[in-house]
């Protein structure tokens, strides 16, 4: 769950004050930024400061797919850059960056620079983001993507995601399908600084609110090498009903994979 606030006239001054507070269940975080909006020639500018105090138990598996004990992390990160926003959705973001965390084997601190390009949907919220994040420790860059078209009754999403890093710390690593994981594998299964992913939702309404769900995904994680490799890809189906409710989607859908596990997937809400 979580809970935040905006202030668009903080302090009575032209500046815009936000926080939010995340709590789930592997990660918790604190959100505080500060916004004001600047006419630079025909252009407006948003000069941006934002910070970030988080810890997250990182979910550990076996080859075989058991879970094992959780590595507890802690970090802070900050920003001050530029922010700038376009029409249709479309938002970049330039910067430097400060980065400080724990992990069990580490303690690190460092800076660098970022930039991200991010386009929204009024309906879907988030259809792309790319990022890069280059620091004196670490380097990281990833790409997420998707579309939706419709033919006849059925709706088609196509989606892709590509990571790459060096010297990650551990919770910045790529979890193989992100948020949603792979189907038949657990969220969070397969970590690695290499990620290549591929897929495609079908959508069709049943009755009501709800629509059968099929998905079809292929994709690989690793831990260095090329991004792109013809060993380690695994293909994985799911498939479940779902509908559109007033606390976001609900899904209740069975997933395998092609190294013969299979998994249930239970997704209220949406995650963070």
């Amino acid at each position: 769950m979580w809970v935040g606030a905006v202030d668009r006239r903080l302090l009575d001054l032209a500046l815009e004050g936000s926080t939010a507070l995340f709590i789930g269940e592997f990660r918790k975080e604190l959100y505080l930024g500060f916004r004001r909006n600047y006419q630079l020639g025909r252009q407006l500018m948003t000069p941006t400061l934002t910070g970030r105090l988080a810890t997250e138990s990182v979910r550990q598996f076996d080859l075989d797919g058991d879970e094992l004990d959780p590595a507890s992390t802690r970090e802070a990160l900050g920003f001050l850059g530029l922010e700038r926003s376009f029409e249709r959705g479309w938002e970049i973001a330039l910067g430097a960056v400060g980065h400080a965390w724990r992990e069990p084997a580490r303690d690190q601190s460092t800076v660098g620079a970022t930039a991200r390009v991010v386009k929204a949907s009024r309906t879907r919220g988030r259809v792309l983001l790319a990022s890069l994040l280059w620091t004196g420790l670490y380097h990281r860059a990833d790409f997420e993507g998707e579309a939706s078209m419709k033919v006849g009754p059925i709706r088609m999403r196509p989606r892709a995601r590509l990571g790459w890093g060096e010297h990650l710390p551990l919770q910045a690593s790529f979890p193989l399908g992100g948020e949603d994981g792979f189907p038949g594998l657990h969220i969070g299964e397969r970590r690695g600084d290499r990620e290549a992913l591929v897929g495609i939702m079908l959508t069709y309404v049943l009755k009501g609110p709800f629509v059968g769900r099929v998905e079809l995904v292929t994709g690989r994680s690793a831990a260095g090498g090329p991004l792109i490799d013809g060993n380690g890809w695994i293909a994985g189906a799911r498939a479940g009903i779902g509908a559109e409710t007033p606390v976001g989607p609900v899904r209740f859908e069975y997933g395998v994979a092609s190294d013969g596990r299979g998994a249930v997937f239970v997704r209220l809400g949406r995650w963070f």
